[in-house]
């Protein structure tokens, strides 16, 4: 079984990556059925049991097929009744599949276009689209279900504009939506109330369960981390707030998971334990908790990692229920079958891969690592037991974290060991708490409870997120992943069964990442790069020589560290830089930087930054100054004229402080001037190497 996921998750990864199903596809179609074939025959006149590898290679074959074709059956870009293939588009008609979710200017939420309007007639539609709606448009905000007009274009969504930036785009493809539109007040029209649904009952349940935790516990950071622990809304996080949980290592908490349907099913099988005296109540226990557990994976929005939660622990019901001995195993992979035939698309989620790499190494490696450590002292055995689950799901995971992530928390041990109990009894009486607001009661000293232990944990929290070294940033390629879990599983296995080949693998591995990290710390060593970096209504610029790099920017973005950290830091952190120098473009030098009054020699380049106004009335020089990089920063030049008297430049950069109408005219008029211009507003960040 573990092989056919194995084919069929391949499939999946190639039909994402090569979406149109060419004629290559009937090769793994007609070799499984013509494998398939020969093992019939074989078995049937032969007797023979030599060729028993057939039919297992050929359904290996088959599903790997079914896996790339049935992607392509489901990726909505190649259907013809996208809205994306509708000629000359005039309105479009969209139906909300999720809840408003507040930004900073905007709400976004997620649709499916139903309708577009092209000439006279509407036509009928799909595809997924996401919407910002303008802040502004305060009355009859829509909710799930709700159907909107409007005839705004929706745009393509642009790539990371800095190196090392996540991929948004990429990220909102694999949920198969490519496009975006902003719809300021007065731009859309309701044209109808939705029918809520199950998902509509589902997202109403949650909101005025919200408002029950809003009436009690205010709007703090007490009410955030309940909201996202207990019903999996993370909208009322702080930025502040996430970073203090991923750098102790407890950001999981905050995304419902598996912990978390794991503690309503024991939830459950305690409140429902009496039920097993008699046989006939037996059913109605195991459907009344494949009932709830599903109620609250809808609740929380669906999330992989409560799907896959939801989805095992089904199975593992529906094992005992008909008296069968349910394996986890067989739970894991038939929840995966379960799940990716709903969606194959999940198969790409960060959530679904780390929720699946954790479970399985809590089922399968966690019990040989538990016994390594024996006690009879209770305390000393339940500490190791919780510390040990905790170690394998890091061990499993941490690779794929340092890919996606490019962090680690290193005290991720004692987080778990005193946030986790902390955790289970804040979703305990919460859970508790809302299931009595819901009946019109409260008590008092379960909200004082419930306070209590949500402050205690954000304190816990901070102040491991504040120790030394507490994260470790580092950037690895995919390649290095897989070595590095090749290095870790070989490992493991020659641990458990002192089996060399294994030990062999593991060192293998040692010596192929050793030498991929040389060959990378080498090709640091080298690098000389200009970077100028896209931060809206900021000046952000890099100059770096191996891992060291001068660093120059405005006062205002120097002071803005939440902004520097998803702008800028990323980039360092791939590129293994170290500590910026900061740059004074007056006067400064370095062993391969000069500086001075706004001219800066780097490598072989000479570089102005211009920030002064500068206008046609103003002394032109008989010759123009010479530079092969103009800089212009501070969103003050009106035209492109008096620039190019005043400098003969080989190209010239509009960083992005400039507003973007302001940028995209200059850009234009330098363009008609013939001079090669970048804007960074529009073209995303600059990078040459030297």
């Amino acid at each position: 079984m573990f092989r056919l996921l194995l084919a069929f998750a391949a499939g999946i990864l190639a039909g994402i990556g090569y979406p149109e199903p060419g004629t290559w596809m009937l090769v793994p179609l007609l070799t499984g059925a013509g494998l398939l074939s020969a093992s019939a025959l074989s078995t049937r006149f032969s007797g023979s049991f030599r060729q028993r590898w057939i039919p297992g290679t050929a359904l290996v074959i088959s599903f790997f097929a079914f896996g790339h074709l049935y992607t392509n059956a489901r990726t909505e870009f190649l259907r013809a009744d996208h809205y994306t293939r509708i000629a000359a588009p005039l309105s479009y008609a969209c139906r909300l599949t999720g809840s408003p979710e507040e930004k900073s200017k905007s709400r976004r939420v997620e649709g499916r276009v139903v309708m577009v309007k092209t000439g006279d007639r509407w036509v009928e539609t799909s595809g997924r689209l996401l919407l910002y709606l303008g802040k502004d448009s305060l009355s009859a905000l829509p909710r799930y279900g709700d159907v909107l007009f409007f005839k705004r274009v929706p745009q393509p969504l642009r790539p990371p504009s800095n190196p090392g930036a996540f991929d948004y785009r990429r990220h909102m493809q694999f949920r198969q939506v490519d496009r975006s539109v902003y719809l300021p007040s007065g731009s859309w029209t309701f044209s109808m109330r939705g029918q809520e649904g199950i998902r509509g009952f589902a997202y109403g349940l949650r909101d005025r369960l919200l408002g029950h935790l809003k009436d009690h516990l205010g709007f703090g950071n007490e009410f955030a981390i309940a909201s996202a622990l207990i019903l999996g809304d993370e909208r009322s996080l702080t930025g502040e707030l996430e970073e203090a949980y991923a750098g102790a290592g407890v950001i999981h908490l905050l995304a419902v998971s598996g912990l978390h349907v794991g503690i309503v099913f024991l939830a459950l099988g305690i409140l429902l334990g009496w039920m097993d005296r008699w046989p006939a109540a037996r059913h109605l226990k195991y459907a009344v908790m494949l009932l709830f557990i599903w109620l609250y994976a809808m609740i929380t929005g669906f999330s992989p990692s409560v799907s896959r939660a939801a989805a095992m622990l089904s199975f593992v019901i529906a094992g005992t229920w008909t008296g069968r001995d349910p394996q986890a195993g067989n739970s894991i992979i038939a929840s995966a079958f379960f799940l990716l035939l709903a969606d194959p698309f999940m198969l790409t989620h960060a959530g679904f891969q780390l929720s699946y790499l954790a479970v399985i190494g809590i089922c399968f490696i966690h019990p040989h690592l538990f016994r390594q450590f024996e006690t009879r002292h209770l305390l000393l055995h339940r500490t190791w037991e919780l510390f040990s689950v905790s170690l394998t799901a890091q061990l499993m995971t941490f690779p794929l974290v340092l890919l996606y992530f490019s962090q680690f928390p290193n005290y991720f041990f004692i987080s778990n060991l005193v946030v986790i109990p902390l955790a289970t009894g804040a979703i305990y009486s919460g859970m508790l708490f809302v299931l009595l607001a819901l009946l019109g009661n409260t008590l008092k000293l379960l909200v004082t409870m419930s306070l209590g232990a949500l402050y205690l944990m954000n304190e816990i929290v901070r102040f491991i997120d504040k120790l030394p070294g507490a994260v470790s940033k580092v950037s690895i390629t995919p390649a290095e992943t897989v070595m590095l879990y090749l290095l870790l599983l070989a490992g493991v296995a020659f641990t458990i069964r002192h089996n060399p080949r294994y030990l062999l693998v593991s060192l293998s591995a040692l010596v192929m990442l050793a030498g991929s990290r040389s060959f990378g710390a080498y090709q640091d060593s080298i690098r000389r790069q200009l970077i100028i970096y896209d931060v809206p209504g900021h000046s952000a610029i890099d100059f770096i020589t191996g891992r060291q790099h001068v660093f120059h920017a405005d006062t205002a973005l120097t002071g803005d560290d939440r902004l520097a950290d998803f702008h800028i830091r990323p980039c360092w952190v791939k590129l293994n830089l170290e500590r910026p120098l900061r740059m004074n473009p007056d006067l400064m030098q370095t062993r391969h930087l000069v500086a001075r009054d706004g001219f800066i020699w780097f490598h072989g380049l000479k570089i102005r930054i211009e920030e002064r106004t500068i206008n046609s009335q103003g002394r032109v020089p008989r010759d123009p100054i010479q530079v092969d990089i103009l800089v212009l920063t501070g969103n003050r030049f009106q035209q492109a004229q008096p620039l190019t008297a005043l400098y003969d430049a080989g190209t010239v950069i509009i960083d992005s402080s400039f507003d973007f109408y302001r940028g995209r005219y200059i850009k234009r008029e330098l363009e008609a001037l013939d001079v090669t211009c970048h804007s960074v507003r529009h073209d995303g960040a600059f990078v040459t190497a030297l």
